[in-house]
């Protein structure tokens, strides 16, 4: 008989599908499964009972397909991470099984085999010609495409001239070809946690805070680490000017975690630190892998899916305890997640714009509830929805308002532009006149002392070419449209 297992599939569909299997398998897992003129589709393994309402509609004689294959001795799909596929799936509205494909890198490559078959025609070939198929097939009815035409090349023919040959053939309904589509799932290893890694942990190149730094270490670790109750847990939004030193934070932070989880005899703790695309450089990755050598795991788009794959797969066995990447990274398996950061929270890029639409940032608030971890959200210029989730105490605000170095913050002067510029008299005429230009006084005076001492200067440009609304440079009032406002 079997048993029914609910099985998420990657197409537009927002539903599971039921299946057939010889025993159960646990939520998470991949598998091949036929689905429509597809022999060999990946899915995943979701629930073990299928709906309620889904049997009453089955007609009597309808008979269930079977899985082909199982592609993993355990899930893949951790259970948190399947709680919060089914969120992302009724969030953003998106089909489960395309929601599960996003969330890791491609799970199994997909290769293509070409073979040529003898027909029966081929095989009843007249005598008179110099060469027919049958004496190259022998008694086998398949060769692949390689085979075939070693076999030719063996023969004494010309590697210039087999594709003729097989054109030939093929023209003449002596041989068909076929391309066999297969699927090879890449494959986990086995655990290997790091026993005790604090003795990967560079302790002497640490830095000494300064008072903003500790406060800010000191009610993370209080606030956060200390407690164990998910309800009373709430993110901290670690408000910092640029080059108040909240690198360092997260440094320490993740020491004390880590440091922490080893004193408390249970899984060694880990940490999920997400940045921007542009901010994954070299430079900002060999920091970490400095002070935790051996420890750290870094994905990018850069990488290969391989590559990705196995540093994933370091993560999720819990050889690496440190994961670094873009917003992709928040779908990361982990053997104990305890501690999520989100570096320069605000950045649009943590945005995914096409497929299944998402926000990371959002994702690992919702992943930090679930797995009862500490989430830390940075950023010298909050976005408005921390900014207001700070302001009514949803999250810890902690304030870093100096350089963590002695160098001073540039000055910044706001000036105002010219009240009654006129475009048409700019157009065509010298810049550098008198009221002709539409910066004010200040900016080109200061442009040219720069000029004179051989320095150079950037001017940004908010918009060019197009604007939102018109406006009126005699009484710098908008113009509005009496059809539509």
């Amino acid at each position: 008989m079997g048993v029914e297992l609910q099985i998420a599939v990657a197409t537009p569909l927002n539903q599971t599908f039921t299946y057939l299997h010889g025993e159960p398998l646990a939520p998470g897992v991949r598998v091949l499964v036929p689905f429509g003129s597809r022999p060999n589709t990946l899915g995943v393994v979701v629930d073990s009972q299928p709906p309620a309402s889904d049997r009453k509609q089955l007609p009597k004689n309808f008979k269930l397909k079977a899985i082909k294959e199982v592609l993993d001795q355990e899930p893949v799909y951790s259970p948190v991470l399947l709680k919060l596929a089914q969120w992302m799936s009724q969030y953003y509205m998106h089909p489960l099984g395309e929601v599960l494909k996003t969330m890791l890198p491609a799970s199994s490559k997909k290769t293509t085999k070409t073979t040529y078959e003898l027909t029966d025609k081929g095989s009843r070939a007249p005598e008179d010609e110099a060469l027919r198929p049958s004496e190259v097939f022998a008694r086998k009815k398949t060769l692949s495409q390689a085979t075939l035409k070693k076999k030719l090349k063996d023969r004494a023919f010309d590697p210039t001239t087999i594709d003729e040959i097989l054109k030939k053939w093929i023209k003449k309904n002596w041989i068909d070809l076929a391309k066999e589509k297969s699927i090879k799932a890449r494959q986990t290893t086995g655990d290997r946690e790091v026993k005790d890694p604090r003795s990967n942990i560079r302790s002497d190149l640490f830095r000494i805070l300064n008072n903003h730094q500790q406060t800010a270490v000191t009610a993370i670790i209080q606030d956060g680490l200390n407690i164990n109750d998910p309800k009373e847990r709430r993110p901290f939004l670690l408000f910092g000017v640029t080059g108040s030193g909240k690198t360092e934070v997260f440094l320490n932070v993740i020491r004390e975690t880590i440091e922490r989880s080893c004193n408390a005899d249970t899984s060694v703790a880990q940490t999920l630190v997400l940045v921007p695309e542009i901010s994954l450089t070299p430079q900002m990755t060999r920091i970490f892998e400095e002070r935790f050598p051996g420890l750290v795991a870094v994905v990018h788009s850069a990488m290969d899916e391989d590559d990705r794959w196995h540093e994933l797969d370091r993560v999720r066995r819990g050889e690496a305890l440190i994961l670094i990447g873009p917003r992709s990274a928040v779908f990361g398996s982990f053997a104990n997640l305890k501690l999520l950061i989100v570096d320069e929270e605000h950045d649009a890029s943590y945005k995914q714009g096409s497929g299944l639409l998402y926000n990371a940032r959002d994702i690992a608030v919702v992943r930090a509830g679930l797995e009862n971890a500490t989430l830390v959200l940075g950023s010298a210029t909050p976005s408005m929805e921390s900014w207001h989730n700070a302001a009514i105490s949803k999250y810890h605000r902690l304030e870093m308002p100096e350089r963590a170095s002695t160098k001073p913050l540039p000055e910044v002067e706001t000036v105002t532009g010219k009240p009654a510029f006129k475009a048409v008299s700019f157009i065509g005429s010298d810049a550098s006149s008198d009221g002709d230009s539409p910066f004010a006084d200040e900016i080109i005076q200061a442009l040219q002392e720069n000029l004179n001492k051989g320095q150079q200067s950037i001017v940004l440009v908010n918009r060019r070419g197009y604007a939102y609304y018109l406006l009126c440079v005699e009484d710098r009032k908008a113009f509005g449209c009496p059809q539509c406002s």
